[in-house]
C-alpha cells in the first residue's frame, strides 16, 4: 500500500552502503533518494504532504540547513575558498532526505515506519551476506563497500539504532532481535575502530538493559558476531591491541581548535579551509562531529540542530533520545554529520515520538 517514493526510497537503503566514487561525491543512493523525493513530489502514485504537527521539525531543520549556507558562503567569500561552500551541499541534501521522511510518515503513517525499520534490517542482513565478497584479504581495517571503515561502523551502529527504536515501539521476537545484534556486532567489528567500539558497547547495553532477562542471549549474540568477526579479519589480536591504545589526541584529532579560537563560538567559522585554524592538525577536518557544530556554526547553528531534536522530546519521551545515544557517542571523536543514515534516524525518531503522542491525544478525547 506505499507508494512509488517509498519503494524508490526502500531501494535507496538497501544500496546505501555501496559506495561507487571517491567520497563526497554523490553515490547510487543519493540519485535514488532525489528521484524518490521528486516522485513524492510530483505525486506519481501518491503526494506526499506534511502533517501539521510537523511543521515545527521541518522549520528547525529549515532554518539549520539556510544558516549552514549563510554561514559557509560568508566564510568562503573571507578565504576565497570554493570548498567551503561546497560542504553545505552535504547538509542540504541530507536536511532534504531527512524531510522526506517525515513527509512520507504524514502521508502513509505508522506503516510506512514499519516498512522503514524493516528494510533498513535487511540492508544490514544484505551487507552480512555480501560481506565475504567486500573483504580485503590481509587488511586490518574493512570498509566491505564503503570507502572507509569508519564510515561501515557507523553503519552498523545506526541500523542497531533503528532496531532499538523499534523495539520500543513494536513487539518484536526476541531471536530476530538477537539476529540483528550479532549482525550488527559483526559489522561493527570489521572496521576495528576504537570509536564504533565504544559506540557499539553503549548500543549493547541499551537492549541489556531494556531487555534484562535476555542479558544472556544478547551475550551469546555479541559472542556469535565476534566469532564470525575472528573468522574473517586478517589478526584478531590487532583489533584488542588497537581498543588497548586509547589515544586522546586532543591535537591530533583537531579538539584543539575549540580551545585555540573561542571567538567562532557564536557566529562558526565555516567548515573547510582548515589550514587557518592554529591546531595541531594542519589540515583535515575536526574529527568530532560536535565539535564541528560548535566551531563552524557556532551556538546559532548549534541551538537551530537542538531545535530538531527537541521536537523528539517535545512529542515524546525522553526515551526516543535513547536511539541517539550510539551515534552521538561516536561523533564524540568522528564527524558523522555528513552521513545520510544519522539524518534519516534523527526524522524515524521525530516520527515515533509524535505517532504515539498522537495516539495518546486521541485516547484522551475518546476518554
Amino acid at each position: 500500500g506505499l507508494p512509488v517514493a517509498a519503494w524508490i526510497g526502500a531501494l535507496a537503503v538497501l544500496v546505501g552502503p555501496f559506495y561507487v566514487f571517491e567520497s563526497g561525491n554523490p553515490q547510487p543512493a543519493d540519485a535514488l533518494y532525489l528521484l524518490a523525493l521528486f516522485v513524492g513530489i510530483v505525486g506519481f502514485g501518491g503526494k506526499l504532504r506534511l502533517h501539521r504537527e510537523t511543521i515545527g521539525f521541518v522549520a528547525f531543520a529549515t532554518a539549520f540547513v539556510v544558516y549552514i549556507v549563510l554561514v559557509n558562503l560568508v566564510w568562503s567569500g573571507l578565504t576565497g575558498s570554493v570548498g567551503v561552500s561546497k560542504n553545505s551541499l552535504f547538509y542540504l541534501y541530507n536536511i532534504t532526505v531527512a524531510v522526506g521522511v517525515v513527509s512520507l510518515f504524514s502521508t502513509y503513517g505508522e506503516r510506512f515506519l514499519k516498512a522503514f525499520a524493516l528494510i533498513t534490517v535487511v540492508g544490514l542482513l544484505l551487507q552480512v551476506l555480501l560481506s565475504p565478497i567486500g573483504y580485503a584479504p590481509g587488511v586490518y581495517r574493512q570498509q566491505l563497500f564503503y570507502n572507509n571503515p569508519n564510515q561501515l561502523g557507523l553503519y552498523a551502529i545506526l541500523c542497531g539504532s533503528v532496531m532499538y527504536a523499534a523495539t520500543q515501539r513494536w513487539r518484536i521476537r526476541p531471536v530476530f532481535i538477537i539476529v540483528v545484534l550479532a549482525a550488527v556486532v559483526y559489522l561493527a567489528l570489521l572496521p576495528v575502530s576504537r570509536a564504533t567500539m565504544i559506540s557499539l558497547a553503549t548500543l549493547l547495553a541499551l537492549f541489556s538493559w531494556r531487555y534484562p532477562r535476555y542479558f544472556l542471549p544478547f551475550t551469546a549474540a555479541a559472542v556469535v558476531g565476534y566469532l564470525a568477526f575472528i573468522t574473517f579479519s586478517a589478526d584478531a589480536s590487532f583489533a584488542l591491541d588497537r581498543f588497548g591504545d586509547m589515544d586522546a589526541g586532543t591535537g591530533s584529532r583537531g579538539y584543539d581548535r575549540l580551545a585555540k579560537h573561542p571567538y567562532y563560538y557564536f557566529f562558526g567559522a565555516g567548515e573547510g579551509q582548515y589550514t587557518r585554524f592554529d591546531s595541531d592538525l594542519e589540515t583535515g577536518e575536526l574529527h568530532s562531529s560536535w565539535g564541528t557544530l560548535i566551531l563552524s556554526y557556532g551556538m546559532v547553528g548549534f541551538s537551530l540542530y537542538l531545535g530538531m531534536i527537541w521536537q523528539i522530546i517535545r512529542f515524546g519521551k525522553l526515551k526516543w533520545l535513547l536511539p541517539l545515544v550510539p551515534a552521538s557517542v561516536y561523533g564524540l571523536t568522528h564527524q558523522g554529520l555528513r552521513f545520510t543514515q544519522y539524518w534519516m534516524l534523527v526524522a524515524f525518531l521525530f516520527c515515533m515520538a509524535l505517532l504515539e503522542y498522537t495516539e495518546q491525544r486521541t485516547d484522551t478525547r475518546v476518554r
